[in-house]
């Protein structure tokens, strides 16, 4: 479900990931043309690593990342949905799920956990369940 404010458009896209990690990118009116940087790049590193992970200008980083718990069981980021406002509490804002670890969880931002040259990376957020 988009959001709409002002004539533009903005929502989140789940992207499956390869071997590594899952991610959720934004997409809307504008982000036409942007380049999310598969096949090269997987979640915010180089394509099957979770430790090469450069900063690359050519693409957009997903707004949030996350790696696959083990090798062998992945993940699955396979919806989400901002919640209507006044619909819960403030806190719930985002949900997605992921369908291999069989959870949903809330998004909440967290700029305090950012850190892009950490190995891993982490995000500006954190999920809560």
């Amino acid at each position: 479900n988009p959001r709409t404010k002002d004539g533009h458009v903005e929502f989140r896209v789940g992207d499956v990931g390869a071997s590594m990690w899952e991610e959720i990118s934004i997409g809307g009116t504008d982000y036409a043309g942007v380049n999310y940087g598969w096949n090269d790049m997987e979640g915010p590193c180089k394509r099957n690593q979770n430790d090469n992970c450069p900063v690359r200008d050519e693409f957009l980083d997903p707004f949030y990342f996350y790696e696959h718990r083990e090798s062998v069981q992945g993940g699955a980021v396979v919806g989400s949905s901002f919640v209507p406002e006044n619909t819960w509490p403030e806190k719930y804002n985002f949900l997605f799920i992921d369908f291999v670890f069989k959870e949903i969880y809330n998004l909440v931002e967290d700029k305090n956990r950012l850190c892009r040259s950490c190995k891993p990376p982490r995000p500006g957020y954190r999920n809560e369940t």
